[in-house]
C-alpha cells in the first residue's frame, strides 16, 4: 500500500500543530512563546511577542516549501529551532463557564 500518508508542506504542518484550539465545550488552549528560562507566571510584553514572532517566522522560513510525510518530524525541527533561539512553547488552558 503506497500513498497512505499524506505529504504536506513544513509551514502547514507547523502552523496547524501550534494553532489555538478548543478541546470541548468549555476548554480552550492558547499557545504562546516565552523565553526558555521564564518563570511559570511570566507575562510576555509586546516587545517579547514581537521578537518571538520574528524568530517564529525565521524558523518557518528555514524549511518553508519542503514537503514532509512525517508531521511529527517537521514539528520537532521547528521546536528545536525555536529552542535554539531561546524560546519555549507555553500552552495555557482557559475554562469558560456560564452563569
Amino acid at each position: 500500500m503506497t500513498g497512505c500518508s499524506s505529504v504536506r508542506l513544513y509551514e502547514e504542518i507547523v502552523e496547524g500543530a501550534l494553532e489555538d484550539y478548543q478541546s470541548d465545550s468549555i476548554s480552550h488552549h492558547f499557545n504562546s512563546w516565552v523565553p526558555i528560562n521564564a518563570p511559570v507566571d511570566f507575562e510576555p510584553s509586546d516587545e517579547i511577542e514581537l521578537q518571538s514572532n520574528k524568530d517564529k517566522e525565521s524558523c518557518l522560513d528555514s524549511n518553508r516549501g519542503i514537503e514532509f510525510k512525517d508531521g511529527a518530524f517537521a514539528v520537532v525541527l521547528f521546536m528545536q529551532c525555536m529552542n535554539e533561539k531561546g524560546w519555549r512553547l507555553r500552552t495555557e488552558d482557559v475554562f469558560v463557564v456560564g452563569h
